[in-house]
């Protein structure tokens, strides 16, 4: 009826799929879905006008669509078409398995040379492809070559391919925040209000108590959102600004929400590896910790009777408070290190881990607080090791002699200053505080974190005036 309508002429070669809507849908009941595969275009099409938003393109900006990336998005839907009904006849088998090899060979090329390659499968998965491309049953060679083609058209979608600016790189990012046009109900209140108030002469008394309270509560939410990124940043100094290491990666693999499934897993795998080490290393220091302090003091005369002196008695307590400092670093540290493996010990898919990474993104800042918990069992080692150096250090300086003092302390001051040296070296060179194009590095981001809350603040003016 609807081709009817619209006097719409169908290709030589097309299918209809006519989706009849159950009996618990009874205001659908009625009608029935549909859409028509036209096998000559491979694409798939309707009779009448359809919106973007009904192609499956709800995560990527509209204001970035062009028409042959829209072309994409039909040609997925084709080929997810071919793979449920995979009949010889409606498509060019040697000419598609042609154009899959060229594709899959570009891929397999593309990420053996290039570390932030946008494909979505690795060098392996794509060697394994063309091989059973090569060995395929002729009879099954349909479904497969359909399969493999529409995650290949859908790739592609995502990274915008067709489009002027598409993607070449994973890591960079093309999503643009659109501004809703339409007002929120108390901008349309405020307005009517306006306009009654204009029409009729006078005004409502309540107009500029509302107006007052929308204003204090913005000002709440910024101030609010400038206290916890504060708090984020001198969390993040005490943790040796660990969490910094743990956001790059993570928004490496989270760009424009599109994760993939392959580099998210490695990310998963380095991290878990970090986290066993760390909790070994705690391990040792734990039982370090039960050895140290199983040693008797005063050391040159345990058997000693006369009391020990002030000094001796402050040193003696600084020296166990640090290393049960230490110790509960290193349980803190293996405890959290346990959970996170737990945690992450099997394998995602690819809807999982962007479920996953989405969960943990707040709409503010962003993935910093996973950042934040994945960093807790390596600061924790690391709070343990200085408390545990401070436990030995006093130690030494009350064990023995004033040669023996002298001693330790130019050691410490040496050792000391070659750490700092050793992390000012490797630091100023990993971390580039300008880049060339003038964009800001990630240590500078993440270092301001308020530099979010500029919007916040541009809302909390315009609120105000």
């Amino acid at each position: 009826i609807t081709v009817a309508e619209n006097e719409f002429e169908l290709p030589e070669r097309s299918e209809l799929f006519i989706e009849l809507y159950p009996e618990d849908e009874p205001d659908l009941r009625p009608y029935a879905g549909y859409y028509l595969a036209d096998h000559d275009n491979q694409t798939i099409f309707w009779a009448a006008p359809v919106k973007t938003d009904d192609l499956g393109a709800l995560r990527v900006n509209p204001g970035t669509f062009a028409d042959q990336h829209l072309k994409l998005q039909l040609s997925h839907q084709y080929w997810s078409h071919v793979e449920c009904y995979p009949l010889d006849k409606n498509i060019d088998i040697k000419e598609a398995h042609e154009n899959l090899l060229e594709q899959l060979s570009f891929m397999y090329i593309d990420v053996a040379t290039s570390v932030t390659s946008t494909s979505t499968w690795s060098e392996s998965e794509c060697q394994s492809f063309i091989s059973i491309l090569s060995h395929c049953p002729q009879r099954r060679k349909t479904w497969t070559i359909a399969r493999l083609t529409a995650l290949m058209a859908q790739w592609q979608f995502q990274n915008l391919y067709g489009h002027p600016s598409a993607r070449l790189d994973r890591t960079y990012s093309y999503e643009v925040e659109v501004n809703d046009p339409t007002p929120d109900a108390d901008d349309k209140a405020e307005a009517e209000g306006d306009n009654t108030s204009n029409k009729s002469g006078t005004t409502a008394t309540s107009r500029p108590s509302n107006h007052r309270w929308k204003k204090f509560k913005t000002r709440i939410e910024v101030y609010w959102q400038i206290f916890v990124a504060f708090m984020l940043r001198v969390t993040c100094m005490l943790l040796f600004d660990a969490p910094a290491a743990h956001n790059t990666a993570l928004e490496k693999v989270w760009v424009d929400k599109i994760v993939h499934r392959v580099r998210f897993q490695d990310l998963i795998n380095k991290t878990a590896k970090d986290w066993s080490d760390v909790s070994l290393l705690s391990t040792v220091l734990w039982t370090a910790n039960m050895a140290f302090l199983a040693i008797p003091y005063p050391i040159l005369d345990p058997q000693q009777q006369h009391p020990l002196t002030r000094v001796q008695t402050a040193t003696r307590i600084a020296m166990i408070t640090a290393s049960l400092a230490s110790t509960v670093f290193s349980v803190g540290s293996i405890a959290i290190s346990l959970l996170h493996i737990r945690k992450h010990r099997t394998e995602r898919t690819a809807e999982e881990s962007c479920r996953f990474l989405e969960t943990q993104h707040h709409q503010v800042y962003g993935h910093r607080p996973l950042a934040v918990l994945w960093s807790l069992p390596f600061a924790f080692l690391m709070w343990s090791v200085l408390t545990f150096s401070a436990a030995v250090m006093l130690f030494c300086v009350t064990a023995g002699g004033v040669l023996t003092e002298v001693m330790t302390l130019a050691l410490s001051a040496l050792i000391v200053w070659w750490i700092c040296l050793s992390v000012w070296y490797f630091w100023r060179r990993e971390v580039n505080w300008t880049l060339a194009d003038g964009r800001r590095s990630f240590r500078m981001i993440f270092t301001d974190w308020l530099w979010e809350m500029k919007l916040g603040a541009e809302k909390f003016g315009k609120s105000f005036s």
